[in-house]
């Protein structure tokens, strides 16, 4: 069997990027199944979404992304708890691995995990996909600066959820 080419093998990849990420958005997917083709003529995969509401796509790779897995970390703080779950669904989806790299900061780019803490405050990135690093992070920033160190408590988009 002949070894797939470059393009082939980046096809490839992308194909299965692409799918996972439908997969976290949709129930059903729909793709065409020709063999693979030059990037320049290869076939749209056509997405039939059957959710209401559209959420911001993630991959986990096992890790729980669901907001009830971290309720009770969330929990062992003095703060308003089931408040904090909203801001932190409204800024990660709730998911660890979340990386929002548009994020400017004074000495750098991106805020990431759960309650997406700055790079700023002298974490890794691998120190803040950790959810209980990330959540007592948190805790750390709402004690110095409460509830309008996030961005969602201050536009209101944590109201919606």
């Amino acid at each position: 069997m002949p070894t797939p080419s470059h393009i082939e093998m980046r096809i490839i990849t992308t194909t299965i990027i692409v799918l996972a990420l439908a997969l976290t958005q949709t129930e059903t997917l729909i793709i065409d199944s020709s063999p693979i083709q030059p990037v320049e003529k290869a076939k749209k995969v056509k997405m039939v979404n059957h959710t209401k509401k559209q959420e911001k796509p993630h991959i986990s790779f096992g890790v729980p992304t669901g907001c009830e897995s971290y309720a009770s970390e969330v929990s062992k703080y003095d703060w308003n708890a089931s408040l904090m779950l909203k801001i932190m669904k409204a800024e990660s989806g709730c998911n660890p691995v979340n990386h929002n790299y548009a994020d400017k900061h004074k000495t750098c780019l991106g805020s990431f995990g759960l309650f997406q803490i700055g790079c700023v405050h002298g974490y890794t990135v691998s120190e803040l996909e950790n959810p209980s690093v990330n959540i007592k992070t948190a805790y750390h920033i709402w004690l110095g600066q409460g509830y309008s160190a996030w961005g969602a408590y201050t536009n209101g988009s944590y109201l919606d959820l």
